[in-house]
């Protein structure tokens, strides 16, 4: 009820399997660690061929991929394919209550579906601690939560879950975009959602994340499936394509002089105020 993205269909030039396996292996010898797939979603029975295959790729040339899904598709099968192939995994929680996950993903059965799908997980590597010390744990499963007024009662329960889970927990904004517009009602108010995650952190502190740095995402680069280039997902003024530079490396170099542009600055459109406020400093 909130998505921001269109409905979308394949559609033509998309990028070809040969031009994804080209920018990675570009991507290998940039240095480039981490490759990310952001929706829609990559693990439909028509599209897990191809991701099937990009995972191996990337692994081949020592990237760690990270998946976010709906986890309403993952087969034993897929999880043996995703942990053999070093992926972590990145599951949309939005309630642990039946009812309001259902009516939120306007499926029924997705709630189901998709603890059935951690359990399927965790039997997998993906579901192990990855390194510990004293001070920190890395791990390859992640759940994400977008606040709103539905859930905004269960940031405590989330982020435990999130622990019990051997699994880290992340608070996403909704996007002012797509079909959150119709649906005002999910709005909250700025104060609340941060007085309820202080609680939700206070009292998992297992969970408590370094704010202090700008998005992640200010530190790559985003391609979608026809080739455009851009500095976030969620914002869609592309800088051009990937087709027309030479190089992986020329398409980056246009995106760190992006970033730092005023015309770019003005044109935003992710509506993120997380995001917003580091577009200076970024």
């Amino acid at each position: 009820r909130y998505c921001h993205e269109d409905r979308r269909v394949k559609e033509n030039d998309e990028l070809s399997l040969s031009e994804i396996k080209n920018l990675i292996g570009q991507a290998k010898d940039l240095g480039i660690k981490t490759l990310l797939f952001l929706g829609g979603e990559v693990l439909l029975d028509s599209t897990w061929p191809i991701t099937k295959e990009v995972v191996y790729e990337a692994n081949r040339n020592g990237l760690i991929t990270l998946i976010y899904t709906n986890a309403s598709q993952i087969t034993e099968d897929m999880a043996k394919h995703l942990a053999d192939n070093n992926v972590s995994v990145a599951i949309k929680i939005d309630s642990l209550n039946r009812e309001k996950y259902d009516y939120l993903t306007q499926r029924d059965g997705s709630f189901d579906r998709a603890m059935k799908s951690i359990e399927i997980l965790k039997k997998t590597s993906i579901g192990e601690t990855v390194y510990e010390n004293e001070n920190e744990r890395l791990v390859r499963l992640l759940f994400t939560t977008v606040g709103n007024a539905l859930n905004i009662d269960e940031y405590v329960s989330l982020a435990r879950f999130a622990t019990n889970n051997n699994a880290r927990w992340m608070m996403e904004a909704l996007n002012h975009r797509g079909d959150v517009i119709y649906n005002p009602e999910l709005s909250i108010d700025p104060q609340q959602h941060s007085e309820a995650m202080e609680i939700a952190l206070l009292l998992n502190p297992e969970q408590r994340h370094d704010f202090s740095s700008a998005c992640r995402l200010f530190s790559c680069i985003t391609i979608r499936k026809k080739g455009e280039i851009g500095i976030c997902p969620q914002d869609y003024n592309y800088l051009g394509n990937i087709r027309d530079c030479t190089s992986l490396e020329e398409a980056i170099g246009i995106v760190k002089r992006s970033i730092t542009q005023k015309q770019w600055q003005d044109k935003w459109t992710g509506d993120c105020p997380i995001k917003s406020k580091h577009l200076i400093t970024a």
